[in-house]
């Protein structure tokens, strides 16, 4: 008898792992933006609970309609700040990264006029696709 729960519990532990390895979950924590000067800003942490990789490699604006999205880093140079387009930005397996001001982010572009959120959808290397809406919580500068 003990064998056998040993077996079952060995079992529904392979079991557990090999769900977690096909299907990861990805979690978005406190996303927020932040309105510049005919742009805005999206900040959140992911997370990666999953035994692989991932990588978020596209954004693409839901609402409001006709905002252009892009991945980007902040670099310094010589004092000076400067954005640099990214065409990924990667999780490590059981990792978190964190986009912020100074460092990765969201950038949009376009008319973005008056609005208190965005939506977004976030298209990461696997395929998954998450929706996130990230409330403006101020302004650059």
């Amino acid at each position: 008898m003990k064998i056998i729960i040993i077996i079952v519990a060995i079992i529904l532990i392979a079991g557990f792992f090999g769900f977690i390895a096909l299907y990861p979950s990805i979690i978005i924590e406190s996303p927020y933006a932040v309105l510049g000067y005919g742009s805005a800003a999206i900040y959140m942490t992911i997370r990666n609970l999953g035994l692989n990789e991932i990588c978020l490699v596209k954004v693409e604006v839901m609402e409001p309609p006709g905002l252009a999205a892009m991945l980007h880093t902040t670099i310094v140079e010589n004092g000076i700040a400067r954005m640099k387009s990214v065409d990924r930005i990667c999780i490590g397996p059981l990792g978190t990264f964190e986009l912020r001001r100074g460092g990765y982010h969201i950038m949009l572009g376009g008319d973005i006029g008056e609005v208190d959120s965005f939506k977004v959808k976030l298209i990461f290397s696997d395929g998954r696709e998450v929706i996130v809406i990230a409330p403006v919580k101020g302004g650059l500068g």
